[in-house]
């Protein structure tokens, strides 16, 4: 319930940053990235993995974290990881950087921004 509840918040809070701003010299619309807003790393208490935190994060966002095809093989080994203790730190930050701290600087981030689809690998793609 309290999850929710800080999720709602979050939600009302961002959502000014979420509405498309005009410019007024071209007219054309600048949108944000959704990976780019920034999370508080307070993770639920039922999270364990790499997997489970990383999927708290990108619920908001509307990505979804994917491990079996089209995914990289070694995605699994990295989500089926134990969050490591220095991104159980509380802090705020963007989702992205929250991301990289959970699978460490080691690993990449794989992003699939058309199908909103994250991924992790241990070799760059």
């Amino acid at each position: 319930m309290r999850n929710t509840l800080i999720k709602i918040f979050c939600a009302v809070a961002f959502w000014p940053m979420l509405s498309l701003a005009n410019d007024t010299a071209n007219s054309q619309s600048s949108v944000i990235d959704p990976l780019a807003l920034y999370a508080r790393t307070v993770y639920p208490e039922d999270a364990q993995t790499v997997g489970d935190a990383a999927r708290y994060l990108l619920e908001p966002s509307g990505y979804t974290l994917v491990t079996s095809y089209p995914a990289p093989s070694d995605a699994i080994t990295i989500v089926n990881s134990r969050i490591p203790p220095i991104a159980k730190i509380h802090r705020t930050m963007p989702i992205i950087d929250a991301l990289q701290l959970l699978i460490g600087n080691d690993n990449w981030i794989v992003i699939d921004r058309n199908h909103k689809l994250v991924s992790f690998s241990e070799k760059k793609s």
